[in-house]
């Protein structure tokens, strides 16, 4: 009797595997002979599921996207006005070994964009749903928790995908950004961009 094989599970098994092969490896190491050793399947299976190694791209940014909004949505589920636009930055910046992983993902996925158009738009499109999300976000907070900003809305996410940008790359390269300095570069945004 043949086997029976959940697909969306063997896809989802297959792109945690590329994500520990892109976060441990990086871009030279993300091949799909190391993934799909990583994953314990032969290089033919990962044919089967994924149409290339961008969609495979794709499919690992996806998920961590999923996990950054699902943490978001409980950072910031009982609190309002600022206190839940910091809760919600905090869960975008690397201060942990998790979020670090997920930095490490997205700056080899814009590094690789470069050279590949489709991902490249496809980039660009995510990117452009982040800042509508976080606009939405702000403004909600605006206009149910009287958070006074001291700039336009734009300006105010364009300053924290900056912040959150920066950091992200400057804990990827270096060893020694902690944590603390981290969230007092938060504050200090915060504070410039909206008032207690």
């Amino acid at each position: 009797m043949p086997k029976i094989v959940d697909h969306h599970q063997r896809r989802a098994e297959i792109a945690q595997a590329a994500a520990t092969v892109l976060t441990r490896d990086g871009l030279d190491g993300f091949t799909t002979r190391q993934i799909a050793a990583e994953a314990g399947f032969s290089k033919g299976i990962l044919d089967h599921y994924f149409a290339d190694k961008g969609e495979l791209f794709i499919t690992v940014l996806e998920l961590f996207y999923a996990s950054v909004n699902d943490r978001v949505r409980v950072a910031t589920k009982d609190r309002r006005g600022r206190d839940a636009l910091r809760a919600a930055m905090l869960e975008l910046l690397p201060l942990d070994a998790i979020r670090r992983r997920e930095a490490i993902a997205e700056i080899s996925f814009a590094a690789h964009s470069l050279s590949d158009p489709t991902l490249r738009r496809w980039y660009r499109s995510e990117r452009r749903r982040l800042k509508e999300r976080m606009v939405d976000f702000i403004e909600a907070l605006e206009r149910n928790d009287r958070v006074e900003l001291n700039v336009a809305v734009d300006a105010a996410v364009d300053v924290l995908l900056s912040l959150m940008d920066s950091l992200s790359l400057q804990s990827v390269i270096r060893d020694d950004l902690r944590e603390a300095e981290q969230i007092a570069a938060l504050d200090l945004a915060l504070s410039l961009i909206s008032s207690d």
